[in-house]
């Protein structure tokens, strides 16, 4: 009998045309929503290396997703920051 997954640790199944898919809970660190996040894959251990990586960056902070001008903007300014020069 297959193990049971632990809370947070997202769940992998098969779709009707054989391909794998994996789901996971996070939290948006910018809104508090919790928002699901899935990956696809042709094996459970590339799915389960998707999803390894997914949990990884939402520790970091970094939910991928929608992002809205006005998260992206402050984002975009700073790193052009570097490339900007008075003339």
């Amino acid at each position: 009998m297959p193990r049971r997954r632990a809370h947070g640790e997202g769940a992998i199944y098969r779709t009707a045309d054989g391909r794998v898919r994996g789901s996971l809970r996070l939290v948006d660190p910018r809104t508090g929503q919790v928002v699901r996040r899935y990956v696809s894959g042709r094996s459970q251990a590339e799915v389960a290396r998707k999803l390894a990586a997914l949990r990884n960056a939402a520790a970091a902070g970094y939910v991928p997703g929608r992002l809205t001008l006005a998260d992206y903007l402050p984002e975009w300014l700073e790193r052009q920051k570097v490339r900007w020069r008075p003339s």
